[in-house]
């Protein structure tokens, strides 16, 4: 998948709450940054003397909003190259399965129309999982885990990295990233202007310093809601991969893929959880299913079965 990969994609063996610690750390930066830079453009959205500066919040929402799903497009194979250590397959050099995981992306590859190649890596890692990366149908990586390679033949894999390159070949990578920024854009854009109003209704003193305690509330709020948004087309966009997926490597190795995937998936590798929406698999369960990237494996067979 592109891997929707996961920040794609998921630094260090990280326990959870040390991963959500990092991503909001990092997200905190940013915020701080560009706070710096829109108050140095005059951009800040302050409340007016009379009513609330709609074009500044609406432009420095548009900022922020953009700025962090950009740069994670554009420099998501450099980061994922670095955080998971993946070995980048060398098709001068490469023999037995490495060549042949080369040349099977290369083929499939070509018979979805890419320009260009992507490269292609594997990581360390006991789980059963693949995603694809990078900034463009043309700039591109598929990586696969040691354990992925132990654990399934070449016709399974085969449909994995089918699943992969249609999410290449749909530019699946943009379109997260362009959708992930209108919903930051909207969460940030409401979470202002709600808290506006209501901070308007206050006296001079309190105002700003109760303003900025809205503003975090409702973006968790409203930012909640966003997810869900965004979780949802990812879980459609995962139906059409494998309907792509089914067309470049045939509907049985496409079938055979998730079989495998859903019969051996048990180990989930928490490095890298911005990838999570661009591996092939998600194993959520229960209510969380509502907020996953993936649908249940169930669920993608039974459609590819119907020939959906």
């Amino acid at each position: 998948m592109p891997g929707d990969l996961g920040l794609p994609i998921f630094l260090f063996k990280m326990k959870k709450i040390s991963t959500a610690m990092l991503m909001f750390s990092v997200a905190l930066g940013i915020s701080i940054t560009l706070s710096f830079i829109a108050q140095a453009l005059g951009i800040s959205p302050y409340l007016k003397t009379q009513g609330v500066d709609y074009p500044s919040i609406l432009l420095f929402c548009l900022i922020f909003g953009f700025a962090g799903s950009t740069l994670s497009l554009l420099l998501s194979k450099w980061m994922v190259k670095r955080s998971l250590r993946i070995e980048v397959i060398d098709p001068s050099l490469s023999q037995g399965d490495m060549r042949w995981l080369y040349e099977t992306v290369r083929h499939l590859s070509d018979r979805a129309g890419l320009s260009k190649t992507p490269e292609v890596g594997i990581y360390s890692s006991p789980e059963l999982n693949a995603f694809a990366t990078g900034s463009s149908r043309s700039d591109a990586l598929i990586a696969v885990t040691t354990g992925l390679l132990a654990s399934m033949n070449r016709e399974e894999i085969e449909g994995v990295l089918a699943h992969e390159i249609s999410h290449i070949a749909n530019g699946d990578m943009v379109r997260m990233s362009l959708m992930q920024g209108v919903i930051n854009t909207l969460v940030l854009l409401v979470a202002h202007v709600v808290s506006a109003l209501v901070a308007e209704r206050l006296d001079e003193r309190g105002r700003r310093f109760m303003r900025f305690q809205l503003i975090f509330l409702f973006e968790i709020i409203f930012g909640f809601f966003g997810a869900l948004v965004v979780n949802g087309y990812s879980r459609v966009r995962e139906f059409r991969a494998d309907s792509g997926g089914a067309a470049l490597a045939g509907r049985q190795k496409m079938i055979a893929a998730l079989e495998a995937l859903r019969d051996r998936m048990k180990l989930v590798d928490p490095r890298e959880p911005r990838l999570a929406a661009f591996k092939i698999a998600s194993a959520s369960r229960g209510f969380s299913r509502f907020l996953a990237t993936h649908p249940p494996l169930e669920d993608r067979i039974a459609a590819l079965r119907r020939g959906v």
